[in-house]
């Protein structure tokens, strides 16, 4: 009887009860507030200040709220008349709102210091303000179908209840325990790319103002909705959006980082390092007819050879090479957008494809200071991004379509096999999948049964050709070798306090000092030296009472486990927890993305309930999900969990080991918002997308079975195709290559000279293709610079030739090179005096050294 007496109450008053709530917490922010500030010693001077204006926003809110309350209670006629305006134009009042908030934090972020400490208190008093709101916002809305009775809406929300009530009891727990936050002691990484609230803002402000046209125009005109015109708008939504993100991408600015240079003279080109050379080295030697696993077995072919065949067609250039790479990965926006909108509609599908091209540009942006993978990087997170999409949104697409057909299946395993051989986590992926086929989808178990086989089938012809080449050819199976090296480096970490950062985390090299850069003195820094953490520190214990160190991780479950829960955490960074500053250098030098990772957790008020917020709207895009599609709707939440597992199996997690999954947290999220937006009646109520476009049927499967054949044996044949251009040519094959009369007129060597030098038994005379060239200074001992080069024969050698002066001309890449100089018994590193471009006809010599003592030079090097 007391709960039905309170329930009438609260149906009868809800407006009211919303206001005095809104009161009452804005009262609290608005206490908590002053106390931060007399906390930090809020002075005189700072009480007159225009920022502590901010500190006292929440006070105005409160009261403003709670004479809206007390009037409307008594009915009041012109507060109601104001209250019905607000909710019948909530619309316009949502467009106002989120405007103001934009231009005022755009205005502070171009006016305003971001030292000024009282006016980021009063921002993010502001924040937590606006995100306690939205929360209390969710609360009345999802709440009022218990109140009103409503049974649909009460069944509806049960999945939301059972998603939140999972959520938040993990949550809780991983922040009682730490378990998940607290960092292991390796390969535990930062967070994931943040895209700053503002620009979301944004986003929201489009939403609703391309509902409120689309409105307008269908009441003043009759569009045409045929098949027709949707398929041509269809076309002209997808090239728009290829088109943008490639142009956007190419043209952002991007810098150094572990995995590249920085722009290096003469000619300020870029050269990839440390696992992306290792990746680009595999593609160089493939068109050289040195094959793919040269100079080590790779685990990767398929982005080798793609980078191979890149080069092979359109040359050296790093611009050119990941210009090219773009066009490729800017399909991932236009897979979000395909994804999207068979999920809820084409206005759906654009917004996240417009998240995601604004996460790029920002990891673009922040490369050099974050452990990220970019579209700019010769690295396999995007691409294995850009598969994973493919193959989730082949399987929505089968499984809305109500399983009909088996071509869908076999061409998302596949792509899942593609995948698995361009990053070997999606092994994990595949397993998880023909489990999903078999548990779920038609009636049957023996059709679901066919359906899986059929997938598996995809899945191995993508995949058996290299495995069966490298077994004959290396005698190793390319993912058992892996996943043990991936294991036993792992897990088999010395006791002693060292994290490793997510830098060198992924090479599969066995010798690390193998491909070394050339070095610098302990005086001066070399300049292929990057910004980048220092990668060593203590491993964190949590301190008891009694001072002992508590370790979270003592066994491999627990690490496995830990690994997984942060993996889930960080990827939430991509949404923003703050809503000051919109300035992307100040948020990424927060905790959250410093190396060595120390963050465990820590977050401030504003930072919980974003965290709060995010996660429930999370909950309503998997409730939208699950209520339209079932389990169809959680196949991208399946990916996201196995992708995430398959890192933890490996004692991986954070940073670039996101990236090919972090697009399942922000689909989910924006569905969120979308749900919520029309839970609120700013846009029109989502609903289901019904088009259900017909899948091709192939009349002859056997066509289809042959294209994925050529696939699969693409690896092993065109890795065979390229014929040896090079070989371990003796010094006189060598010498007899030489353009003697052009080296005695330019460079000054005698015939005698020459002979002398061959002779020696320290020289060598080395016959092949040179890439990355730069002139670097601080190579020696001394102040001296040096010509750099990569030369690749059948074996790999670091190349320097000693020059002090200005360099001007450009240095040739991809071309033919004989170089003559003097190898460090203890490395792949040469110490030569000249070079010789074959193509281009051009000598270039040493001008800190003389001919006759350059051998006497080579002790010079710097020792890895």
């Amino acid at each position: 009887m007391f709960l039905s007496e309170i329930k009438r109450i609260i149906k009868n008053n809800k407006r009211t009860l919303l206001l005095f709530s809104s009161s009452l917490l804005s009262l609290i922010i608005g206490v908590y507030q002053i106390y931060r500030c007399i906390s930090n010693g809020l002075n005189q001077t700072q009480v007159f200040s225009p920022s502590f204006i901010l500190v006292l926003f929440p006070f105005f809110i409160a009261v403003i709220c709670f004479l809206f309350a007390i009037l409307s209670t008594k009915n009041q006629g012109n507060v109601t008349r104001i209250l019905n305006w607000f909710s019948a134009y909530r619309s316009l009042v949502s467009i106002i709102v989120l405007t103001a908030m934009i231009a005022i934090i755009y205005v502070m972020r171009v006016f305003a210091s971001l030292d000024d400490s009282l006016l980021n208190l009063g921002m993010e008093g502001l924040g937590l303000l606006f995100f306690t709101h939205i929360l209390l916002l969710i609360i009345h809305i999802f709440t009022q179908g218990y109140i009103d009775g409503d049974k649909n809406s009460q069944s509806s929300s049960r999945f939301l209840l059972i998603s939140l009530l999972s959520i938040f009891t993990l949550w809780l727990l991983m922040a009682v325990t730490k378990f998940g936050l607290y960092p292991d002691k390796a390969y535990w990484n930062v967070a994931g790319v943040p895209v700053l609230w503002i620009f979301l803002a944004l986003l929201i402000l489009l939403v609703i103002a391309y509902y409120n046209v689309q409105t307008v125009l269908k009441r003043e005109s009759k569009l045409s909705q045929g098949i027709k015109n949707q398929s041509l708008l269809d076309v002209l939504v997808i090239l728009t959006i290829w088109v943008s993100a490639a142009l956007i991408w190419m043209k952002v600015p991007y810098s150094n980082s572990h995995f590249i240079t920085d722009a290096l003279p003469p000619d300020g080109y870029y050269w990839p390092m440390s696992d992306a050379r290792l990746m680009d080295l595999g593609g160089q030697y493939l068109i050289i007819g040195g094959r793919l696993e040269t100079p080590y077995f790779t685990e990767k072919p398929y982005y080798a050879l793609f980078l191979g065949l890149l080069h092979f067609f359109f040359g050296q250039s790093y611009q050119t090479i990941t210009n090219i790479q773009i066009l490729f990965l800017a399909l991932i926006p236009v897979f979000l957008y395909l994804l999207g909108k068979e999920l809820s509609g084409r206005a759906f599908g654009i917004v996240l494809s417009i998240f995601a091209i604004i996460k790029e540009v920002i990891a673009l942006l922040s490369t050099y200071q974050i452990s990220v993978s970019t579209s700019r990087l010769m690295m396999t997170e995007l691409p294995t991004a850009l598969l994973l999409l493919i193959f989730t949104f082949l399987l929505f697409k089968w499984y809305k379509n109500n399983n009909s057909g088996l071509v869908l299946p076999f061409v998302s395993g596949l792509t899942i096999g593609v995948a698995s051989f361009v990053r070997t986590n999606n092994i994990i992926v595949l397993i998880v999948f023909l489990g999903f086929l078999i548990l779920f989808g038609r009636p049957k178990l023996s059709q679901r049964t066919i359906c899986a086989g059929v997938f598996l089938t995809g899945a191995l012809i993508a995949m058996v050709p290299w495995i069966i080449y490298s077994q004959v050819t290396h005698q190793r199976d390319p993912l058992t070798w892996k996943i043990q090296a991936a294991l036993s480096s792992r897990f088999s970490i010395p006791q002693q306090n060292v994290i490793e950062s997510s830098i060198d985390a992924d090479t599969s090299i066995p010798d690390q000092n193998a491909i070394p850069s050339i070095g610098g003195s302990n005086d001066q820094p070399n300049e292929l030296e990057i910004i980048k953490p220092d990668i060593t520190y203590d491993n964190n214990p949590i301190i008891n009472s009694e001072t002992e160190p508590v370790y979270l991780y003592n066994s491999r479950v627990s690490q496995i486990l830990g690994h997984f829960l942060n993996n889930q955490v960080k990827a939430l960074f991509v949404l923003p927890i703050q809503i000051y500053p919109a300035n992307l250098q100040r948020i990424i030098h927060q905790d959250y993305w410093k190396e060595p990772v120390t963050w465990a957790g820590n977050l401030p008020a504003e930072g919980i309930a974003a965290f709060a917020v995010n996660l429930t709207i999370i909950a309503l895009g998997l409730n939208y999900a699950w209520k339209n599609f079932k389990w169809t709707g959680l196949i991208p939440l399946f990916v996201e969990i196995a992708y995430y597992l398959s890192n933890a199996l490996v004692r991986t997690s954070g940073s670039r080991y996101l990236i090919p999954a972090d697009w399942v947290v922000y689909l989910y999220f924006i569905l969120g918002v979308f749900v919520l937006l029309g839970s609120l009646r700013i846009i029109p109520v989502l609903e289901q997308s019904q088009e259900i476009t017909p899948i091709p049927s192939i009349k002859n499967p056997w066509v289809l079975f042959v294209i994925a054949a050529l696939i699969g044996l693409s690896l092993p044949i065109i890795n065979l195709l390229f014929p040896p251009l090079y070989h371990n040519e003796s010094k006189l094959q060598v010498l007899e290559r030489l353009p003697m009369e052009k080296i005695t007129r330019e460079v000054g060597i005698s015939s005698e000279d020459m002979q002398k030098f061959f002779v020696d038994e320290n020289t060598v005379f080395l016959y092949g293709r040179e890439i990355y060239p730069a002139y670097l200074k601080h190579v020696f001992t001394s102040n001296d610079g040096a010509l750099t080069f990569t030369l690749l024969t059948p074996d790999l050698y670091e190349i320097a030739i000693p020059y002090s002066l200005e360099l001007t001309e450009k240095l040739p890449a991809g071309e033919d090179m004989i170089v003559l100089g003097c190898k460090d018994p203890h490395s792949n590193r040469v110490l030569s005096y000249l070079g010789y471009f074959v193509q281009s006809d051009t000598l270039v010599w040493s001008s800190s050294t003389t001919f006759n003592s350059i051998c006497r030079n080579q002790n010079n090097f710097i020792q890895p």
